[in-house]
């Protein structure tokens, strides 16, 4: 068995891996094949899981990379049965992991590891700072490395090492002078601390040569404060990055889409330390941004509809980047109706990016703190993280949609075919087209025999039993419309429509904001229509109206 998503990752469908077992292999990286033929050689020997990673070439030529975990399958009796294997597209985290050792290697401070007596890391910092290759680094052990200090600080630098694998309380940060391969003295700043290397402890430190600052005499003091800011940044951005994957797991868990937008708000909020948070969805239809979700005095811009151009989160939208407003009520492209709160201080907008677009746009508000750089760095790294977990989340929820959409037609189809009276065949198809929109209501409305400039209610979903026997005129209704132009009708909100016949809201005693019409045809002719509502306005979408058409069709 091969499951469906394999063509989204290799560009090839099933079949073709069926058809031909050999595709397996054929796919993976002319450089990864022999390693790839070794773990299948090996799979079915191991009781245990295994995993690998490795690179294809998809249909189109693009390289991708997988992350493959295989473990054993058993039935009931305890009888092995095979092996299950789970492939995942790992390209992006690949990526940005190569990204994230490139900052690593080139960063301004000399970073090694020593695991077990042994340095088992140095990046090309510290290579460049000892004089010595990283080839050579990696087969030192820490005796070599004492070896290079300065005969005067040697005893002293060896004592804090062996205290610090005993485990002892000694200082984080301390300075010496160290030898380099071409026997010139410079002098280096230390930070270290403990932490666990595949099961053991090792030791992590960080080195940072101030020579210059040395033999200039400089305050050393300063060099200790820039020391302590370095190591805090870096201890900072670690415990970031640390809760960006605790929080990409979270997200990831969540397929309901909107718990998974409150979760973003609640997990942004947290982690950005601001106050109040608001998301915008993109709509394409409208080609407007609405605001989905928010909290705190966010809360009044839900529902609020922005057009292309309006406000910051457009402009967000349109350069594809972060943007930070200081000052935010005397910004002087906010939107008219945001003058309302004037303690709107600070803001931080980052857009969501997805595979085929954009997605929305999260505002983060805070009256207490300044935004920085390093926000905006922080933000578009959890936005990334939530643009995969939204993206799955409608993937899942559209093909829950489609499974609904089935099941109602053939409801609807399923009750034309057993029911011989009308109004029992009207009261399925009601009430299967109720439970697919979700609408408050759902009406049938029949043209009369003796006045066809008149469409009457002649059965109703309940809750708006009170429709029935009610009179629309066809030339001025949207019911009407939907007659004359034997079309279907979406209106997004009846207050801008003049066709809206207000007495509906005044028969159902509840609003009605918007409005689905599909004609019933029979033989060609337009016999009624079939209409449903939502009290909040722009509730239904194209792909509503089409279904909504096609439930139409098997009254």
């Amino acid at each position: 068995y091969i499951s469906p998503s394999c063509e989204r990752v290799t560009g090839y469908r099933p079949a073709t891996f069926l058809a031909d077992p050999g595709m397996l292999t054929a796919v993976v990286h002319p450089d990864d094949r022999a390693k790839f033929a070794h773990h299948l050689q090996h799979e079915f020997d191991r009781p245990d899981a295994l995993t690998l990673e490795y690179r294809i070439l998809t249909r189109t030529g693009e390289m991708r990379w997988i992350n493959h975990v295989c473990q054993p399958v058993h039935g009931a009796d305890g009888r092995w049965l095979g092996r299950r294997a789970s492939n995942r597209d790992a390209t992006k985290r690949v990526h940005a992991e190569e990204a994230y050792r490139n900052l690593v290697d080139h960063s301004l401070q000399g970073l090694v590891i020593f695991h077990n007596g042994l340095l088992v890391f140095a990046n090309q910092t510290a290579s460049d700072m000892t004089g010595f290759s990283r080839e050579e680094l990696l087969h030192w052990r820490a005796e070599d490395m004492v070896e290079q200090i300065h005969p005067d600080d040697r005893a002293f630098v060896w004592a804090r090492f062996q205290d610090r694998v005993a485990g002892k309380t000694v200082p984080h940060h301390y300075g010496f002078r160290f030898v380099r391969k071409d026997e010139v003295v410079r002098h280096w700043e230390i930070y270290s601390s403990m932490f666990d290397y595949q099961g053991r402890p090792a030791i992590h430190v960080a080195l940072l040569d101030v020579t210059e600052k040395w033999e200039a005499e400089s305050d050393r003091e300063q060099v200790l404060s820039e020391l302590r800011e370095n190591e805090a940044r870096y201890r900072r951005r670690s415990a970031e990055l640390e809760t960006l994957h605790d929080i990409s797991l979270r997200l990831n868990s969540q397929m309901d889409t909107a718990e998974l937008l409150q979760l973003i708000i609640d997990q942004a909020i947290a982690l950005m330390g601001v106050e109040a948070g608001l998301f915008f969805l993109y709509d394409p239809d409208s080609d407007q941004l609405v605001g989905e979700i928010a909290t705190d005095y966010l809360t009044e811009f839900i529902g609020v509809r922005l057009t292309r151009g309006q406000g910051l989160a457009w402009q967000v939208m349109e350069s594809l980047h972060a943007q930070i407003v200081s000052n935010y009520s005397s910004w002087a492209q906010r939107v008219s109706f945001q003058e309302q709160r004037p303690l709107l201080r600070n803001l931080l907008a980052v857009p969501l990016i997805g595979k085929d677009g954009l997605l929305g746009v999260l505002d983060l508000a805070s009256e207490q703190r300044d935004f920085t750089d390093h926000d905006i760095w922080l933000a578009e790294m959890f936005a990334a993280h939530s643009t995969v977990a939204l993206e799955s989340a409608r993937l899942l929820g559209e093909r829950q949609r489609r499974a609904r959409e089935m099941a109602a037609l053939a409801q609807a189809g399923q009750a034309v075919t057993s029911q011989l009276e009308p109004d029992a065949v009207l009261s399925r198809v009601i009430e299967a087209t109720q439970k697919l929109l979700g609408a408050d209501g759902v009406w049938v409305l029949l043209r009369d025999e003796d006045a066809e400039d008149l469409l009457t209610v002649v059965a109703a979903s309940q809750g708006m039993e009170q429709l029935s026997g009610l009179q629309l005129p066809v030339a001025t209704s949207i019911a009407g419309q939907s007659v004359e132009t034997y079309q279907g009708v979406l209106v997004d909100d009846t207050r801008s429509e003049p066709r809206f016949f207000t007495g509906i809201e005044e028969r159902a005693g509840m609003a009605v904001r918007s409005l689905l019409a599909a004609p019933l045809v029979v033989r060609g002719a337009v016999i009624g229509v079939l209409e449903a509502s939502q009290q909040a306005s722009h509730a239904f979408r194209p792909n509503d109206l089409a279904m909504f058409v096609r439930m139409a069709g098997t009254a």
